[in-house]
């Protein structure tokens, strides 16, 4: 889900590297010089390359735990922040007097955020290292959830939402770099890998959190005020993200960032501190473990420090600028354009993520407002079938507040217990996808995964044709759900497999400004066709997962 970080699932099949030398450039970041259009990018890479060593070096332990449940935590939080929409939309029909569109409006504006997003972070980054850009984007993002929750105004309340996107966009593609670039290449692709079940115990517990605040009865109000249930949601669904940005303070810049920018003083106290915390030994032991260490680039490092050569560091140190990013960026993008074989999978890549996010989330945001549905007419036609397509459609004959306005003082603000439940189901239905990838990966191959998880969510989604009840639509939900989630994961997974390093950049961003835009053009596509198109809209998402299926097949 969001799902949005290149390496989501990292124990790619080995036999989809082309070649060992592409596979081992690939794990130590620091692809071959022919690769490279200046002699600036090849020094970052031996920068790179020296930083990974010293890594290996402080072994695997304590500080690599610490900073993974910190990532956890933070892609937990990012999980919260964008499917807390799908609650929000049932809930505030009430007192901002919602309609269809009004409501698609809510769940749009957060994605609207996130395509902005993902052309923003990635050089705030690289400019100020990847600690600040997360820790920005953690108080950002809790900030304008904050003041969101309290606004009266429904078109100040979708700005903030807005906000709030943006810096959950940041959130998902820089924590997996944060967290990597600590982690010694032996352990780096089996962390990153386990990270998916983060976003899942973010789906368990938000429907969790929302079964307990929204059903409570309270209200305070004013001219310009009004804070219900609904309110609170929001404003506690906001907390962890404050506290996580609070929490990231104690902890470290990045050593491989360090390295690229020069700051090799602050580099080896970083590394010092992970020995210590990882073996229990002191630093020192550490420092003479690299001074006699075969890696002489090491080496002269230590010995650097240790004589005192390094205190005029900020002499030499490498500040990265706006318009460096902005050349490197454009050097990436000449060596993307010169080979055709990148050329070619970029651009089957962000097609299928186009696809792949426009079918996800086409229903992912709306599933609450349509099991609520169900739940109305189910209510009031306890021994009626209806389909997915013809509940809308029997709800306004009875003066639904999805499409006729209703005084507030008349209106139903109660939220059917199953619209918790089923949420429930669908994170549980994710589950063993998050296990299964992981394990067979190897053996099944990438390709296999990709081609099967399109092609049964194509399936299920026809399937929806035959729905008859609000049983059989969670069961196909549940299905969609964890198909359409594990293939974009997969889909991410083919930056790291296809691309090296120097083009890797402006890949991940192509892939994800795609994968945006289609998000967004899901939503847009459920909220005006959902009650008088509802046919064309399951149709156009079918095409979508069978083009995507197609497209899967020539997929390097």
């Amino acid at each position: 889900m969001s799902r949005l970080s290149c390496n989501k699932i990292s124990d790619c099949s080995q036999e989809l590297f082309r070649n060992d030398r592409h596979k081992n450039l690939s794990e130590s970041n620091s692809e071959d010089s022919s690769f490279s259009d200046a002699d600036d990018f090849e020094d970052s890479q031996t920068d790179e390359a020296v930083a990974q060593n010293a890594i290996d070096a402080t072994g695997f332990g304590k500080f690599n735990w610490k900073i993974s449940i910190l990532g956890a935590l933070i892609f937990m939080n990012s999980a919260i922040s964008i499917t807390s929409a799908s609650f929000i939309i049932p809930a505030a029909v009430c007192d901002f007097q919602l309609k269809t569109i009004d409501k698609g409006r809510i769940a749009i504006a957060p994605l609207l955020g996130t395509c902005f997003g993902c052309l923003i972070w990635g050089f705030v980054a690289d400019m100020k290292g990847r600690k600040k850009a997360l820790i920005m984007t953690l108080f950002i993002q809790g900030i304008s959830e904050a003041i969101a929750s309290i606004v009266r105004n429904y078109w100040v309340f979708l700005f903030f939402k807005f906000l709030s996107g943006v810096a959950v966009a940041g959130q998902v593609a820089l924590l997996f770099t944060y967290i990597g670039e600590f982690q010694p290449k032996k352990f780096r692709k089996r962390i990153l890998s386990w990270m998916e079940a983060a976003w899942i115990v973010g789906l368990l517990i938000l429907p969790n959190l929302a079964w307990i605040i929204l059903p409570l009865e309270f209200a305070y109000e004013s001219e310009y005020f009004f804070f219900r249930s609904w309110n609170l949601f929001i404003l506690v669904c906001c907390l962890p993200a404050e506290l996580i940005a609070i929490a990231l303070f104690f902890f470290p810049e990045t050593p491989k960032y360090l390295a690229e920018t020069g700051q090799n003083v602050k580099l080896l106290k970083v590394l010092g501190r992970m020995y210590e915390e990882n073996t229990g030994l002191s630093s020192q032991k550490y420092f003479d473990m690299l001074m006699n260490s075969e890696d002489a680039a090491l080496a002269k490092l230590v010995a650097q420090w240790q004589n005192k050569s390094l205190e005029a560091e900020k002499m030499t140190r490498r500040s990265k600028k706006f318009m460096d990013i902005v050349k490197s960026f454009r050097k990436q993008a000449k060596t993307l354009v010169k080979s055709a074989a990148y050329l070619k999978s970029i651009s089957v890549a962000c097609i299928i993520g186009f696809l792949e996010l426009s079918s996800y989330y086409s229903l992912l945001l709306w599933l609450p407002e349509i099991f609520e549905r169900f739940a109305k007419f189910e209510k009031h036609f306890p021994n009626e079938t209806t389909s997915i397509c013809s509940v809308s459609k029997q709800l306004i004959s009875l003066n639904s507040t999805s499409e006729v306005d209703v005084p507030l003082e008349f209106c139903n603000r109660h939220i059917d217990p199953s619209v918790f439940t089923n949420s429930l189901w669908l994170g549980v239905a994710c589950v063993p996808a998050a296990v299964i990838v992981p394990l067979f990966v190897d053996r099944m191959g990438f390709k296999f995964f990709l081609v099967f998880t399109n092609a049964v969510a194509f399936v299920v989604t026809l399937g929806l044709f035959l729905v008859k009840s609000s049983l059989q639509n969670l069961v196909l939900s549940c299905i969609f759900e964890s198909m359409t989630s594990l293939a974009m994961s997969l889909m991410y997974c083919l930056l790291v497999v296809t691309f090296p390093t120097n083009c890797r950049m402006i890949a991940g961003t192509l892939l994800g400004l795609f994968g945006r835009v289609g998000s967004l053009v899901g939503n847009l596509m459920v909220t005006y066709l959902i009650d008088d198109y509802c046919d064309t809209l399951i149709i156009i998402v079918a095409v979508q997962l069978l083009v995507a299926t197609i497209l899967s097949f020539i997929v390097r």
